[in-house]
């Protein structure tokens, strides 16, 4: 039975997979859009605005390790290749048929 404390999981054998007040540590604002376990479930999939403007970072979290990435623009013909441009999404997120095909919409220019 669930004691109301932070330390006591709510259902037997229940794991945290996102934490967002971990996330939202040392910031002034933190939201977070969608959270999606990938067909296998050994990832997460999750987009964080960290500024208020609706632009979400895209993250993948591999569930067995822990790691965390951020996915990155990767662009050949930009003046700013070569620098951690992160991706910047819409809050919505989909997974294909199996984990190495994720869909997102990044944001136009016209705001």
């Amino acid at each position: 039975e669930w004691d109301g404390s932070k330390e006591t999981p709510i259902l037997p054998e229940e794991e945290i997979y996102l934490d967002v007040n971990e996330l939202a540590k040392d910031k002034t604002y933190c939201s977070v859009g969608a959270v999606l376990p990938s067909p296998s479930h050994e990832y997460i999939a999750y987009t964080v605005d960290y500024s208020g403007d609706e632009k979400y970072e895209l993250h993948v979290r591999n569930l067995r390790s822990g790691v965390d990435v951020a996915l990155k623009v990767l662009d050949a013909n930009s003046e700013e290749c070569g620098e951690d441009l992160l991706l910047e999404v819409s809050d919505s997120i989909e997974w294909g048929r199996d984990d190495n095909t994720l869909y997102y919409m990044t944001m136009d220019e016209q705001q």
